[in-house]
């Protein structure tokens, strides 16, 4: 069964991932370092499999498998390539999103960011 991403959809369970953490949630991108991991990769789940980052999260939420634990792709590249997305303006929103969130921000400003880049986007 194929479940289709909309922006609608992904916004959704975008904010019900914050709601589970808490919109002062951030992601820590070097909890895995050390081996074999480097301090610089960040991950979709957890070794057990559990989500990890908000993209993970939104992944989970939307009934989509998890990607593997290994290094991540940008969610620019794995929402088309793994899930089919050829939403342009959800795909850059995400991706921002997802930079965001490995820098550090918490998830309730990374929320508010990817639904301005939306808006941004649809008007531009």
């Amino acid at each position: 069964m194929t479940i289709e991403i909309t922006r609608e959809s992904f916004t959704k369970a975008m904010r019900d991932a914050i709601a589970e953490r808490g919109k002062d949630y951030r992601y820590d991108s070097h909890k895995y370092a050390g081996p074999p991991y480097s301090a610089t990769e960040c991950h979709y789940v957890t070794p057990e499999g559990a989500p990890d980052c908000l993209i993970g999260a939104v992944l989970a939420n939307l009934g989509h498998p998890l990607p593997e634990f290994s290094v991540m792709i940008s969610a620019d590249e794995m929402l088309p390539a793994e899930y089919g997305v050829r939403d342009e303006a959800l795909i850059e929103a995400a991706s921002r999103a997802q930079t965001a969130q490995d820098h550090g921000l918490p998830w309730g400003e990374v929320l508010a960011r990817f639904e301005r880049t939306l808006v941004e986007l649809e008007l531009a």
